[in-house]
């Protein structure tokens, strides 16, 4: 990043940070993006052809001249649907997530990676509050974005999920990402588009874990709870989130 540039996140940078994880051989955006849309709204299942191309590449790159049906970010009765689905059928969904990665992306090599360069995305983006809730954890539970930093594991498949949910809900104008896009990739060459810049990922979270289960060990006790709390300086509010209790002492 170039330090001067405002970022901004969006579908169009997760997008871009998704594509940059792939696996190879690599398949191709169209199919990335068709993927990520049907999870959270079915009715993009028909969507074919030319147009998904296009649509896929100012997508990418958070054109602000995108204008499509498809892509139904924030729209009420779509958003009821999935949030529905979360709600009552989470682990439905989150097999739809796992299934996406295991034909998408190369986790083994870029799945820390792609969690790092995320979560710097949003502790960058200035116009996302503090108080804003990431149903990152199993069990759809949230995390506020200033304990973003305090995490020390992520659940991978949660973890995308609940990022995904964030965009669906939030992020309706993609083109907001548009000075991020080219603050964080360079030319790739010759009729080869942009790439992720060196860098973007590698800066925060060196640290943080990465597990590929779905579910969390929850302690029994008050005591494990305080643990939690002084092992992670996370705030009150968001353990017993996370936990499902009333208060701490």
């Amino acid at each position: 990043m170039d330090g001067e540039t405002p970022i901004r996140f969006c579908g169009g940078i997760f997008f871009t940070l998704i594509l940059k994880a792939r696996k190879k051989p690599v398949r191709n955006q169209e199919e990335i993006l068709k993927d990520l849309l049907v999870i959270f709204d079915r009715g993009v299942k028909g969507m074919y052809g030319n147009t998904l191309t296009t649509y896929a590449s100012k997508f990418k790159n958070c054109d602000p001249d995108l204008d499509t049906e498809y892509i139904k970010f924030g729209d009420e009765v779509v958003l009821a649907a999935f949030n529905d689905r979360l709600k009552n059928e989470y682990e439905a969904v989150l097999e739809e997530i796992k299934a996406f990665v295991t034909r998408s992306l190369d986790v083994e090599t870029n799945g820390k990676w792609l969690v790092r360069a995320i979560l710097e995305m949003i502790e960058a983006d200035a116009g996302i509050k503090e108080n804003v809730k990431f149903h990152i954890m199993p069990e759809n539970i949230p995390v506020y974005k200033s304990d973003l930093r305090d995490l020390k594991m992520v659940y991978f498949y949660n973890f995308l999920l609940g990022v995904w949910q964030y965009i669906c809900t939030y992020c309706v104008d993609n083109g907001v990402g548009a000075d991020t896009y080219i603050a964080i990739t360079e030319d790739a060459g010759k009729n080869k588009g942009r790439k992720v810049k060196n860098g973007i990922g590698m800066q925060g979270y060196k640290d943080i874990e990465i597990s590929y289960s779905t579910e969390q060990e929850i302690p029994k006790t008050l005591e494990g709870f305080k643990s939690v709390y002084i092992c992670t300086n996370m705030s009150l509010q968001t353990i017993e989130n996370i936990f499902e209790i009333d208060y701490l002492c």
